[in-house]
């Protein structure tokens, strides 16, 4: 009945509870207990749902919840006002510390003109915290379906550190599977392999062109490719510019496909941080309100509560960022050092050595074949 993603939505948020060590309770109008039985779907969910109340008839919510018939006939059952109410009596009438209560009309009769089917109000009310809430058009999109688009908005509104928590692991969520992704490509590349390159080349230099093509060809390292491309064009006497010019063309390619997907992982954690102090700018302002409606009787645990949730979206965007543009750091380098190595490996094609090394390498090689005429003699 309920999805893979209600589950886990579900799951998160007891989890986060458990964390908090809070009790939550449910008050349910037109979801007629849908949100408690997700709760209780799983096995020792009884350490954090704590109780739920089926208000289905404005009656109920006068009697179970205390919600006012003045409010109910000047307002209207599916309404902000009742929510809002619905939400605080099962907070005052459980030993749960945080309740959320939903109220609409899931159709397919009901509605009007001013309240369409599809309207739902959600209140999510907690201990010395400012109450919640969120006004839902689902639209005639069918009876069930708005029910079940109801629990989803009440359990996010349940999520302790709020919807920018949940932006923050999905973008982590996001950045990881790029970054898994990046690494099977460049570990299938064998970019991490840069001894093949320079050994085929030290192959072709001593002559011996042809292997040195044959397995250059076969290779799957990108300055083997390219090399291979310039072995090629040697062999086929075109002119250097024209070989140089096809081998950028192709080198080009190979490192663009090798940069594909960086750019995502570079927003990601440059957004991360910025996502985290907005939540944390969000959850301050909160904590204010809360401050504000306790009036004379301030509690310094609302203020405390609210400055840790608040800085708990900080961190959130911090522990997401920093193992991004750490890693980020890590494949740009990888690309650099791919581009540089063709550049060089290239070069040194159509080029000779002369550095001291390659003067020594020679004068050894000359010896070695002076020795062997002198024997041959």
């Amino acid at each position: 009945m309920f999805s893979e993603r209600l589950r886990n939505l579900c799951l998160l948020t007891m989890d986060e509870a458990r964390e908090r060590r809070l009790k939550i309770a449910t008050a349910e109008s037109c979801t007629g207990g849908l949100l408690a039985g997700l709760f209780t779907e799983f096995a020792g969910s009884s350490d954090v749902f704590e109780r739920g109340f089926v208000t289905y008839s404005n009656r109920a919510k006068e009697e179970v919840l205390g919600v006012p018939g003045d409010m109910l006939a000047d307002y209207g059952a599916v309404s902000e006002p009742v929510a809002r109410l619905m939400a605080e009596g099962a907070l005052e009438n459980s030993r749960a510390n945080l309740a959320v209560a939903v109220t609409g009309i899931a159709g397919p009769g009901g509605g009007t003109p001013m309240k369409p089917v599809g309207t739902v109000h959600v209140a999510c009310a907690r201990e010395n915290k400012a109450l919640l809430h969120e006004a839902c058009h689902f639209g005639d999109i069918g009876r069930q379906e708005i029910r079940l688009a109801t629990l989803e908005t009440a359990l996010e509104m349940i999520q302790v550190g709020g919807p920018v928590v949940i932006v923050l692991i999905a973008l982590s969520v996001f950045a990881l599977t790029i970054i898994l992704l990046k690494i099977w490509q460049f570990q299938a590349a064998h970019v991490f392999d840069t001894k093949q390159p320079r050994r085929l080349l030290a192959l072709y230099k001593s002559g011996n062109e042809a292997e040195a093509l044959a397995v250059a060809s076969r290779s799957r390292n990108p300055v083997s490719r390219v090399l291979a491309l310039a072995i090629r064009g040697r062999r086929r006497a075109l002119p250097e510019s024209k070989v140089r010019e096809e081998v950028v063309r192709y080198g080009t390619d190979i490192l663009e496909s090798l940069r594909s997907w960086l750019r995502p992982l570079e927003v990601i954690g440059s957004m991360a941080p910025l996502l985290g102090l907005f939540g944390t700018v969000l959850g301050m302002i909160g904590a204010f309100q809360a401050l504000e409606q306790a009036g004379n009787q301030v509690d310094p645990s609302i203020l405390s509560g609210g400055i840790w949730e608040a800085l708990l979206t900080t961190a959130v965007g911090l522990a997401v960022a920093m193992p991004v543009v750490a890693v980020l750091s890590f494949l740009e380098r990888i690309v650099e050092r791919v581009a540089h190595d063709m550049d060089s490996i290239v070069t040194q094609v159509f080029t000779e050595d002369l550095s001291e090394t390659a003067e020594e390498a020679t004068g050894h090689e000359r010896a070695r074949l002076r020795t062997a005429v002198v024997a041959g003699e």
